[in-house]
Protein backbone atom coordinates (compact mmCIF):
# COMPACT_ATOMS: atom_id res chain seq x y z
CA UNK A 1 0.00 0.00 0.00
CA UNK A 2 2.83 2.41 0.64
CA UNK A 3 4.44 2.01 -2.79
CA UNK A 4 1.05 3.15 -4.30
CA UNK A 5 0.76 5.98 -1.91
CA UNK A 6 4.15 6.86 -2.92
CA UNK A 7 3.45 6.91 -6.63
CA UNK A 8 0.17 8.90 -6.50
CA UNK A 9 2.37 11.58 -4.45
CA UNK A 10 4.49 11.74 -7.24
CA UNK A 11 2.07 11.68 -9.76
CA UNK A 12 -0.39 14.22 -8.37
CA UNK A 13 2.43 16.65 -9.17
CA UNK A 14 1.43 20.02 -10.14
CA UNK A 15 1.44 20.51 -14.03
CA UNK A 16 1.07 23.51 -15.14
CA UNK A 17 0.31 22.71 -18.80
CA UNK A 18 -2.19 19.68 -18.27
CA UNK A 19 -1.99 16.17 -17.78
CA UNK A 20 -2.59 13.79 -20.45
CA UNK A 21 -5.80 11.80 -20.45
CA UNK A 22 -3.78 8.34 -20.92
CA UNK A 23 -1.46 9.76 -17.42
CA UNK A 24 -4.76 10.48 -15.23
CA UNK A 25 -6.22 6.89 -16.57
CA UNK A 26 -2.95 5.21 -15.53
CA UNK A 27 -2.95 6.71 -11.98
CA UNK A 28 -6.40 5.19 -11.46
CA UNK A 29 -4.82 2.18 -10.85
CA UNK A 30 -2.73 3.20 -8.29
CA UNK A 31 -5.82 4.97 -6.79
CA UNK A 32 -8.06 1.74 -7.11
CA UNK A 33 -5.68 0.02 -4.94
CA UNK A 34 -5.82 2.10 -2.43
CA UNK A 35 -9.23 2.11 -2.18
CA UNK A 36 -9.44 -1.76 -2.16
CA UNK A 37 -7.07 -1.69 1.03
CA UNK A 38 -9.27 0.95 2.47
CA UNK A 39 -12.86 -0.75 1.71
CA UNK A 40 -11.52 -4.24 1.06
CA UNK A 41 -12.51 -4.93 -2.50
CA UNK A 42 -15.90 -3.42 -1.67
CA UNK A 43 -15.36 -0.74 -4.40
CA UNK A 44 -14.67 -0.72 -7.91
CA UNK A 45 -13.54 1.67 -10.11
CA UNK A 46 -13.14 0.76 -13.82
CA UNK A 47 -12.86 1.92 -17.23
CA UNK A 48 -16.31 1.15 -18.67
CA UNK A 49 -16.40 2.83 -21.91
CA UNK A 50 -13.29 4.73 -24.41
CA UNK A 51 -14.56 5.48 -28.12
CA UNK A 52 -11.10 6.40 -29.41
CA UNK A 53 -7.89 5.27 -27.92
CA UNK A 54 -6.61 8.61 -29.17
CA UNK A 55 -8.85 10.46 -26.97
CA UNK A 56 -6.42 9.67 -24.24
CA UNK A 57 -3.96 12.02 -25.72
CA UNK A 58 -6.11 14.63 -24.71
CA UNK A 59 -4.62 17.72 -22.13
CA UNK A 60 -6.56 18.10 -18.98
CA UNK A 61 -6.02 19.99 -15.59
CA UNK A 62 -4.39 18.32 -13.16
CA UNK A 63 -6.19 17.26 -10.35
CA UNK A 64 -9.61 16.94 -12.28
CA UNK A 65 -10.77 13.11 -12.08
CA UNK A 66 -9.43 12.74 -8.29
CA UNK A 67 -12.39 14.94 -6.75
CA UNK A 68 -15.21 13.14 -8.77
CA UNK A 69 -13.59 10.04 -7.79
CA UNK A 70 -13.45 10.78 -3.88
CA UNK A 71 -16.82 12.30 -3.96
CA UNK A 72 -17.96 9.06 -5.50
CA UNK A 73 -16.71 6.86 -2.63
CA UNK A 74 -16.69 9.11 0.39
CA UNK A 75 -20.93 10.84 -0.25
CA UNK A 76 -22.31 8.24 -2.64
CA UNK A 77 -21.16 4.69 -1.95
CA UNK A 78 -19.84 5.22 1.60
CA UNK A 79 -23.34 6.34 2.80
CA UNK A 80 -25.34 3.82 1.31
CA UNK A 81 -22.86 1.02 3.42
CA UNK A 82 -19.18 1.20 1.55
CA UNK A 83 -20.30 -1.30 -1.17
CA UNK A 84 -20.51 -0.02 -4.63
CA UNK A 85 -19.17 0.29 -8.04
CA UNK A 86 -17.58 3.68 -10.17
CA UNK A 87 -17.84 3.35 -13.88
CA UNK A 88 -15.39 6.23 -16.20
CA UNK A 89 -16.68 6.43 -19.83
CA UNK A 90 -14.72 8.73 -22.43
CA UNK A 91 -16.28 9.68 -25.38
CA UNK A 92 -16.07 12.48 -28.20
CA UNK A 93 -18.72 14.41 -29.36
CA UNK A 94 -19.45 15.50 -32.83
CA UNK A 95 -18.22 19.09 -31.82
CA UNK A 96 -15.05 17.66 -31.04
CA UNK A 97 -15.70 18.27 -27.14
CA UNK A 98 -14.19 15.01 -24.91
CA UNK A 99 -17.11 14.00 -22.38
CA UNK A 100 -15.51 12.26 -19.24
CA UNK A 101 -17.93 10.66 -17.46
CA UNK A 102 -17.77 9.08 -13.93
CA UNK A 103 -21.24 7.33 -12.44
CA UNK A 104 -21.61 5.81 -9.22
CA UNK A 105 -24.69 3.49 -8.11
CA UNK A 106 -24.43 5.27 -4.59
CA UNK A 107 -27.11 7.20 -2.51
CA UNK A 108 -27.35 10.29 -5.31
CA UNK A 109 -28.09 13.80 -4.84
CA UNK A 110 -31.05 15.77 -5.19
CA UNK A 111 -31.73 18.57 -7.67
CA UNK A 112 -31.22 21.56 -4.91
CA UNK A 113 -28.41 19.50 -4.06
CA UNK A 114 -26.56 19.41 -7.54
CA UNK A 115 -27.66 23.20 -7.76
CA UNK A 116 -25.83 24.08 -5.12
CA UNK A 117 -22.44 22.84 -5.92
CA UNK A 118 -22.74 24.80 -8.77
CA UNK A 119 -23.90 28.36 -7.20
CA UNK A 120 -22.33 28.53 -4.13
CA UNK A 121 -24.70 27.55 -1.59
CA UNK A 122 -24.86 25.57 1.36
CA UNK A 123 -25.45 24.13 4.66
CA UNK A 124 -22.40 24.56 6.71
CA UNK A 125 -22.61 20.58 7.91
CA UNK A 126 -21.68 19.92 3.43
CA UNK A 127 -19.50 22.57 3.32
CA UNK A 128 -16.97 20.16 2.43
CA UNK A 129 -19.36 17.91 -0.36
CA UNK A 130 -19.27 20.68 -2.84
CA UNK A 131 -15.91 22.78 -2.81
CA UNK A 132 -14.40 20.11 -4.94
CA UNK A 133 -17.10 19.98 -7.52
CA UNK A 134 -17.14 23.62 -7.53
CA UNK A 135 -13.69 24.47 -8.13
CA UNK A 136 -12.81 21.67 -10.56
CA UNK A 137 -15.73 22.97 -12.75
CA UNK A 138 -14.43 26.48 -12.38
CA UNK A 139 -10.53 25.42 -13.09
CA UNK A 140 -11.64 23.60 -16.42
CA UNK A 141 -13.88 26.58 -17.54
CA UNK A 142 -10.81 29.22 -16.55
CA UNK A 143 -8.22 27.33 -19.10
CA UNK A 144 -10.85 26.43 -21.42
CA UNK A 145 -13.75 28.61 -22.03
CA UNK A 146 -17.55 28.78 -20.38
CA UNK A 147 -18.68 26.11 -22.74
CA UNK A 148 -16.78 23.45 -21.03
CA UNK A 149 -16.89 21.99 -17.80
CA UNK A 150 -18.99 20.01 -14.86
CA UNK A 151 -22.71 18.44 -15.37
CA UNK A 152 -24.11 16.47 -13.09
CA UNK A 153 -26.93 14.49 -13.52
CA UNK A 154 -28.64 12.16 -10.31
CA UNK A 155 -30.99 9.72 -8.88
CA UNK A 156 -31.69 10.05 -5.31
CA UNK A 157 -30.96 6.37 -4.12
CA UNK A 158 -29.70 4.92 -7.57
CA UNK A 159 -26.95 6.83 -9.41
CA UNK A 160 -24.91 9.75 -9.80
CA UNK A 161 -23.38 10.95 -12.85
CA UNK A 162 -20.85 13.82 -13.20
CA UNK A 163 -19.83 14.38 -16.78
CA UNK A 164 -17.00 16.73 -17.44
CA UNK A 165 -16.60 18.43 -20.89
CA UNK A 166 -13.29 19.84 -22.67
CA UNK A 167 -11.90 20.21 -26.24
CA UNK A 168 -9.67 17.80 -27.57
CA UNK A 169 -6.62 19.39 -27.35
CA UNK A 170 -3.62 17.44 -27.28
CA UNK A 171 -1.67 20.19 -26.81
CA UNK A 172 -0.76 22.21 -23.79
CA UNK A 173 -2.97 23.97 -21.40
CA UNK A 174 -2.44 27.57 -20.74
CA UNK A 175 -4.08 29.46 -18.16
CA UNK A 176 -6.76 31.72 -18.92
CA UNK A 177 -6.51 30.05 -22.72
CA UNK A 178 -10.21 29.50 -23.35
CA UNK A 179 -11.60 33.30 -21.71
CA UNK A 180 -13.38 35.34 -23.98
CA UNK A 181 -13.24 38.79 -23.57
Amino acid sequence: MFKELKNEKKKSINQENGIRLLFIITCRNDYCTIQKYRYAGAITIEVAEITDEGLCQCLIPSFTLQPLAENAIFHGIEPKGGVGNIWLRISQKPDETVVITMEDDGVGMSEETIASVFDGSRKETEKYLKIGLRNVHRRIQYAFGTQYGLSISSKVGEYTRVGIRIPNRPRAVQQGEGEKS
